[in-house]
């Protein structure tokens, strides 16, 4: 029997096209585990932040040198402070802010002047304003999570993260929610 030379051409072309598909289908697994990897990173990162933001506007206390039982519950700028704060090295959050720039990579202490503009991009305290002791807050931060899988991407539409907004500044990836009671983090 003769060895036919297009017999071996097209076994090449097989495997070559077998060892494509199996390399593409391996890569793409191993971007979606990669991308799933960041996911959770970013999700407990803005959760973290949304805890931080939380803890803080129970405690009255907190950022205030002489306090005592009766101090006055945390602002709205003082309490996304802290959250955007928490979250500046993991996520860059961008909170809408009037006056001075945020906190600077070593200092994340309330600078007197900053007035931040509660549930504007990417950190909602509610409700805004002054609270009274006991009086239920939330904590909402929001992220834009960009997956590098095509694929994936579509698992993850953008949405408000805050109640009853629209605002289309306002839509997130992920959104991370803490709420608690004012004073019972004291």
């Amino acid at each position: 029997m003769m060895n036919h030379p297009a017999g071996k051409h097209g076994e090449q072309a097989n495997s070559m096209i077998e060892f494509a598909l199996v390399v593409s289908i391996l890569l793409l697994l191993l971007l979606g585990t990669l991308d799933y990897g960041r996911f959770l990173y970013y999700d407990i990162a803005i959760g973290n932040a949304a805890e931080v933001g939380l803890q803080t506007a129970m405690n009255p206390c907190a950022y205030q040198p002489s306090c005592d039982s009766q101090a006055v519950p945390q602002t709205d700028s003082v309490i996304m402070w802290s959250a955007y704060c928490e979250g500046h090295d993991s996520v860059h959050l961008a909170p809408a802010y009037v006056s001075c720039p945020p906190c600077s990579a070593n200092d994340c202490v309330p600078p007197g002047g900053v007035n931040y503009v509660p549930c504007v991009q990417d950190i909602c305290v509610s409700p805004a304003g002054t609270r009274t002791d006991q009086e239920q807050v939330q904590v909402t931060v929001g992220y834009n999570f960009r997956p590098m899988t095509i694929l994936v991407d579509q698992f993850f539409p953008g949405r408000s993260c805050y109640a009853g907004d629209s605002v289309a500044a306002n839509h997130h990836t992920l959104c991370a929610v803490a709420t608690g009671r004012v004073g019972d983090g004291a």
